[in-house]
């Protein structure tokens, strides 16, 4: 009986172990790789410029990895991500302690957060309009429907006052721009009754392009010179390997970047400016200072993505110097990486 038993329970541990070693073998086949798979991002339609840049570039340097990105508000990267509909988001409000807390809790998932960029929200207006600057009290104004008329802000010519109304527009309601402005400006509350949402940035400059009437808010990084947006596709592309290793190598980052000509951007200044030295346009020079230039923001990149992920290999890469490196073609600035500023003329 006892030897019954006994080969009975070595055949049952035989099963159990051949088992284990099947399943051993079975995982090593296919484990989880830092650079294998893909990731889910949800990023604010405002930053889609830059972002896509950054995504190109990753690829090319991981061609096993893809980052699978979504565009929209800032309000609904930040609620899928507490609702585990994604892994990493970027935004300019960063998470609160309550937030984090509940996808720890929650979701099992431990949040990491860095700011990656310094961005500026830019006032253009149609480049027939002969404003040239405004002031933070005058936009304030504005944006409550104090000031409702062009002729509160200037002169068109000596016969008189354009007595057009001002229109204002701007992108999506709860993306960073929007709760940026909402905030600094109206305490969270709602714009002046001739405000206008479009459905993206690029909206708001063709808007602004073709009416002389509007003034619109929107981020710089969407005013260069090249108002074609490349796709992290077309990036990755366009790169070889004598250009990732001058992102890799190259110490010293060069910033310049201009504007489109089919627009004007309004200089800016704080609520006392009234000459014309106390205002600046938001170039790289003015947003790296973060003291001239008055509508500066910080954008944030959050991950809730696992260590050996894709999605964490994204977020090193990103807070990382190349990824930093990167920023600087687009019109914001490096966070982390203290860049060479090329003065304008």
């Amino acid at each position: 009986m006892r030897r019954k038993i006994s080969a009975a329970v070595a055949a049952v541990c035989l099963t159990v172990l051949a088992a284990g070693i099947t399943s051993c073998r079975s995982g090593n086949k296919n484990p989880q790789k830092y650079d294998e798979g893909s990731t889910v991002m949800y990023c604010d339609e405002g930053f889609q410029s830059f972002m896509e840049e950054e995504i190109g570039v990753f690829e090319y340097q991981y061609p096993k990895a893809q980052v699978l990105v979504r565009y929209m508000s800032e309000t609904d990267a930040i609620n899928s991500l507490i609702n585990d509909s994604c892994k990493l988001i970027v935004t300019s409000t960063p998470l609160t302690d309550q937030q984090k807390r509940y996808i720890k809790n929650h979701n099992k998932h431990v949040v990491s957060q860095s700011p990656i960029a310094v961005d500026a929200v830019a006032l253009i207006v149609n480049k027939n309009n002969s404003l040239e600057r405004l002031n933070t009290s005058d936009l304030r104004d504005i944006l409550t429907g104090k000031i409702r008329n062009w002729s509160q802000l200037m002169r068109v010519n000596d016969n008189g006052l354009d007595t057009t109304q001002i229109k204002v527009v701007f992108d999506r309601m709860g993306s960073a721009t929007v709760n940026f402005i909402q905030q600094k400006f109206l305490n969270g509350g709602n714009f002046m009754p001739n405000a206008f949402a479009q459905a993206t940035s690029m909206e708001v400059f063709k808007v602004v392009e073709n009416d002389p009437s509007a003034i619109g808010i929107i981020s710089v990084s969407w005013l260069g010179e090249d108002l074609d947006v490349a796709s992290s596709d077309q990036v990755k592309a366009n790169m070889n390997e004598d250009a990732m290793k001058s992102l890799e190598n190259e110490q010293e980052i060069v910033t310049q970047k201009d504007f489109s000509d089919k627009i004007k951007v309004l200089a800016m200044g704080g609520d006392d400016a009234v000459l014309a030295k106390d205002f600046y346009l938001p170039y790289q020079e003015y947003i790296y200072d973060r003291e001239k230039y008055p509508l500066v923001r910080i954008i944030y990149l959050t991950s809730a993505a696992g260590q050996g992920t894709v999605g964490k290999t994204f977020y090193d890469f990103v807070t990382g110097f190349v990824g930093q490196k990167i920023l600087t073609r687009t019109g914001v600035l490096p966070y982390k990486v203290a860049p060479r500023v090329v003065e304008l003329q």
